[in-house]
């Protein structure tokens, strides 16, 4: 049965970027998507980009806010526009591999009880060359049970597909500017169980994220998050609301020290197997090569 991916990318000033992540849609095994690019009141040339790519591929929408909202918002904007069975998303500055859709689309209409379906991530810098893997593990395919308290995911927000009435029924916190991603991922894996790929099939750009502030940000909008959960997890909310905030402060005074490559030593990355570097070199090969004739197409 064919089922519309329905794929959302938040974008500010992301000019730059954009065309990678709108080539690695181009190239997609998988032909039955929709792509929803939600503008968060950029200020250079995005929505003439869209458009002159809009001319070269129809399945590509475009919502502009007229100010800057932040992800929440921005997120919960393209989901009030989606119209599949799944949800799928890409940032900005980042790729998927040509058979993501497909692999997790085939998952999900094999495991109707999987609320969704996540997969590793390969961790590239500013060139687009591997630096190594995260959430990655040997096992092809695994499930896990509904989440018992709010704790931190054990899979990431960027490469999941969520089922589109489970991702509705959760929502994004609009309130939300930073780490609106755990706030769903929470609502949605506390109710039913997931699945996760264990290959790579996600390329994150990570350096555009590794700065003091915006990390410092991240660890306070988590004590809002938490905070949602303390009438039903008092104890457990609690010691994660102490932990935040001093994550929160060592980030700022990592930061203010000019400490930066503390960041990436705190979160250490997987080596790839000799499969998986090729698996990667011919994803980003194709992804490459589609975001040049895109350039071209659109200028």
């Amino acid at each position: 049965m064919t089922s519309l991916v329905s794929v959302m990318i938040p974008t500010y000033n992301s000019k730059a970027t954009l065309p990678l992540a709108l080539a690695s849609l181009a190239v997609q095994t998988y032909p039955y998507w929709e792509c929803i690019v939600v503008d968060d009141g950029s200020t250079d040339n995005t929505a003439d980009l869209i458009a002159a790519a809009r001319e070269a591929d129809p399945r590509i929408r475009y919502v502009r806010l007229n100010e800057n909202h932040g992800r929440g918002a921005t997120r919960q904007t393209a989901l009030d526009n989606a119209q599949g069975q799944y949800l799928a998303m890409i940032d900005a500055d980042d790729w998927v591999y040509p058979s993501k859709l497909e692999q997790q689309v085939e998952t999900m209409q094999e495991h109707p009880e999987l609320a969704l379906v996540s997969a590793g991530m390969s961790i590239v810098d500013a060139d687009h060359n591997l630096l190594g893997l995260r959430v990655a593990h040997e096992q092809q395919f695994c499930t896990y049970p509904p989440l018992q308290r709010p704790q931190s995911p054990m899979v990431a927000h960027a490469p999941s597909m969520i089922r589109m009435d489970v991702a509705r029924a959760a929502g994004y916190d609009s309130r939300l500017r930073r780490a609106e991603d755990v706030d769903f991922l929470l609502r949605v894996m506390m109710k039913q169980p997931y699945g996760m790929l264990g290959k790579p099939l996600y390329a994150y750009s990570e350096h555009y994220s590794l700065n003091w502030q915006a990390i410092a940000a991240s660890h306070f909008s988590m004590l809002r998050i938490h905070s949602k959960y303390l009438s039903r997890f008092p104890l457990k909310s609690l010691g994660k609301l102490g932990g935040r905030l001093g994550k929160g402060l060592v980030t700022i005074a990592i930061g203010i020290m000019g400490l930066k490559g503390l960041y990436s030593q705190l979160r250490p990355l997987q080596s790839p197997s000799s499969t998986q570097l090729e698996e990667f070199n011919d994803a980003r090969q194709q992804v490459l090569s589609r975001e040049a004739d895109l350039v071209a197409e659109v200028i």
